[in-house]
Order: structure tokens, then sequence, then C-alpha cells
């Protein structure tokens, strides 16, 4: 375990732009993969790399994020949630950078954390709640991050959706 990690909240209003927003090592080269998106990775909400995890929202807009950051800070209660994603981060450079699509890498919100490996896990509540054009709704994402022995692989803790992801419905 990181033993050094501080314990660290951040919310934030983020534009998800083409249902997404983005966390992953500060050290831009490390990417992101836009062809990752598929079928599949779109009902799960989730793509990710060695370093870099893209969040599916339901709406295309500005979304409510909260960052939790701790030694052990996955929440118990999953009953607020309607989908949980759980998955690995590898950060090498000691800084997280979260992001929404088009945001300047340069202005990007930051997390210090010990470099190492990360379990990531997502609680994406009160979706398809979204109204009128599709650009107001009601859900939001809860990202926890805590230390991690390895790289952890992407899996679905819940899911209680009535309908697939909003981006397919659209």
């Amino acid at each position: 375990m990181i033993s050094d990690l501080v314990n660290q909240t951040l919310e934030m209003e983020l534009w998800a732009g083409w249902h997404q927003f983005w966390l992953q090592d500060d050290d831009i080269s490390l990417g992101r993969d836009a062809d990752l998106w598929n079928e599949e990775t779109v009902r799960q909400m989730i793509v990710v790399g060695p370093r870099f995890v893209w969040i599916g929202t339901d709406r295309h807009a500005t979304v409510p994020v909260k960052l939790i950051v701790s030694q052990n800070p996955y929440a118990k209660d999953l009953d607020k949630y309607d989908l949980v994603n759980r998955c690995g981060l590898e950060i090498q450079t000691g800084r997280i950078v979260i992001g929404g699509c088009g945001d300047y890498w340069p202005e990007s919100r930051r997390i210090d954390v010990p470099a190492g490996y990360y379990e990531i896990i997502i609680g994406y509540g009160k979706l398809d709640t979204w109204r009128g054009n599709g650009l107001e709704g009601d859900d939001f994402y809860d990202v926890f991050v805590s230390p991690s022995k390895s790289l952890i692989e992407t899996r679905t803790l819940k899911d209680t959706r009535q309908k697939p992801h909003g981006i397919l419905n659209n």
C-alpha cells in the first residue's frame, strides 16, 4: 500500500462532450485512445488503458463529478448508484489529471498522489434522468481512487439501468 497518500476530495463540473470525461496520469504522451470506444464499452460507460480512464456519461453536457482519493475510499453503500464500474490505473508522474472533453490540458485539474497502481471505482448516479434535448438532468458521477498492489481488471460491479446508456438512444 502507498502509505503517504493524502486523502483528498475535489468536487467539480466537467464538460462531458461526446458523453465522456477522463482521468489519467499527468504525462500527456501516455494519452487516451478514442478508438477503444465500441458498442460494449459504450454500454459499460468506461474505456480503460494502462494510464487513462475515459468515463462515459448519460448526457452530452456539463455534469457534476466528485473525485475522492483515499487509502480506503470505496463506498460500501452502492444503493445510490445505477451503475458501478471498477478498473485500475497506473500513475508514474505522481499526479492524476481529470478533465472534460475539450479541456485545455495545462489548465485541467490535478491531484498529487504517490506513483503506483490505483483502484478506481466509478459510481454513476441518477442515470436516465435527462430531459428535453438531453442537456438537462440529475445524473452525477463519483470517482473513488485508492492504492492497489497491481493493475486491476475492468469489470462492472452493479448495473440496474432499465435501458442502455443514453448515447445509444440519441
